[in-house]
């Protein structure tokens, strides 16, 4: 059974969490019902308020869709001996730490990269983006350039 791969874009801070929880919820279930039986991993960022609540999406809608396969993971940036306490203190809300290949790049530029590579082996991309700077909307517009299929919530986008 081949994985179906999603991965989560948003911006660190959340205006308003319970609505946007609420339509990602929406698009969570829209996905599973059509990927019944299926196996969908799900590689979160753990880095801001949209990762959290994205992580915590997938717990909830988890249990309704128990004819799927669902995985959570964890994509760490770092593998530093400095972000192993926090890589272990994840690791209780994941079905898996996983670390991509990016020994050689520097410290600074290790979340754009991992978000690329998570972008880069994803599927589709759910992006919570409601402005054009920062972290978030450069990996949108990397996941449009690298012509990934793409859902946007509409909360706080009005």
């Amino acid at each position: 059974m081949e994985s179906k791969v999603i991965t989560f874009c948003g911006h660190g801070f959340v205006l308003e969490p319970a609505r946007v929880k609420k339509e990602l919820i929406a698009v969570l279930c829209e996905i599973l019902t059509q990927e019944d039986n299926g196996k969908i991993t799900f590689l979160c960022g753990g880095s801001g308020h949209f990762d959290a609540l994205a992580s915590s999406a997938v717990d909830d809608v988890k249990s309704a869709f128990s004819s799927c396969v669902i995985e959570k993971i964890f994509v760490t940036p770092y593998i530093a001996e400095s972000y192993d306490r926090r890589n272990k203190f994840m690791a209780q809300f994941y079905d898996e730490v996983v670390y991509p290949p990016l020994e050689n790049v520097p410290y600074r530029y290790a979340i754009v990269k991992r978000n690329e590579w998570m972008i880069e082996n994803s599927h589709l991309v759910i992006a919570y983006v409601t402005h054009g700077y920062g972290g978030a909307a450069s990996a949108l517009r990397y996941a449009y350039r690298k012509r990934k299929r793409v859902i946007r919530l509409t909360v706080g986008c009005e």
